[in-house]
């Protein structure tokens, strides 16, 4: 019954997450601070969003990026769940809101999906990412894989993959993930 969209409408520079009911009343600010914040993905129960934001900088001040970071539906108990160099982006809930995907250039520079275990708190409490597992259609091809979308069972997952520089085409991912 809520819709969670992306706008600078606080200060005209800076992409935060919003939410707004159906009918257009009741539009509330659920991000704050510096960074754009994109592409929020509510759980299946509707209870936490994921959504990107910059991960800050390491122990030496480099930039690690984008990040997928998750809060509850109230915009509380914002938590990193990726905060590893490279950027992360695309995040998708599994149908049992066990799991997400999600596009990253960690390994090699090169974007490729990564499926995790998702472990969350009852509300208000917080998340924490499994290890993320490399779940590419086909590394020997150099593919560049995002927009990872699950199967309503969970099993499978499509992604849109672009094999040696050819144009993008949506693979699915064989056997249970």
């Amino acid at each position: 019954g809520v819709i969670a969209f992306v706008s600078d409408r606080e200060d005209g520079r800076t992409l935060q997450i919003w939410s707004v009911y159906p009918d257009g009343t009741g539009p509330r600010q659920l991000t704050f601070g510096p960074g754009d914040k994109a592409q929020p993905r509510w759980s299946p129960d509707g209870r936490r969003l994921l959504f990107i934001s910059p991960g800050g900088t390491d122990s030496f001040g480099n930039k690690r990026g984008s990040d997928v970071w998750v809060m509850n539906r109230g915009g509380t108990g914002i938590t990193n769940l990726t905060a590893a160099p490279g950027d992360d982006t695309d995040p998708a809930w599994a149908p049992d809101g066990l799991r997400i995907a999600f596009a990253s250039t960690r390994s090699n520079n090169l974007r490729q999906v990564f499926v995790a275990d998702l472990a969350c708190q009852p509300s208000p409490g917080s998340c924490s990412l499994g290890r993320p597992r490399n779940y590419s259609y086909s590394p020997d091809f150099n593919a560049v894989e995002f927009s990872a979308a699950w199967s309503p069972d969970g099993a499978r997952l499509a992604v849109v993959a672009s094999i040696n520089g050819a144009p993008g085409r949506i693979y699915f991912h064989p056997g249970a993930l």
